[in-house]
């Protein structure tokens, strides 16, 4: 995996947004599992890149879904990374 390079700032809007998904999910257990699990990576070197592939996520999908593991062609083709 080649990690992605996202600024302390990209990371500081990231976990504010997630800090606000959480809020809103409240107990919705399996979409808070993984917002919580997104929150414990998003400071390690690896955050932000495709776990298939290591191709970084595309920023606006990180906004959309900090949650979001897999880039946009692995997400389209699973057999694929």
């Amino acid at each position: 995996m080649t990690g992605c390079r996202l600024s302390w700032n990209e990371r500081r809007v990231l976990r504010e947004r997630m800090g606000a998904l959480a809020a809103a999910l409240g107990s919705h257990a399996d979409d808070r599992r993984a917002l919580d699990a997104a929150m414990a990576r998003v400071d390690q070197p690896g955050f932000g890149a495709c776990t298939a592939c290591g191709a970084p996520i595309a920023w606006e999908r990180l906004l959309d879904a900090p949650d979001r593991a897999h880039c946009t062609r692995c997400e389209a083709n699973p057999t694929a990374g």
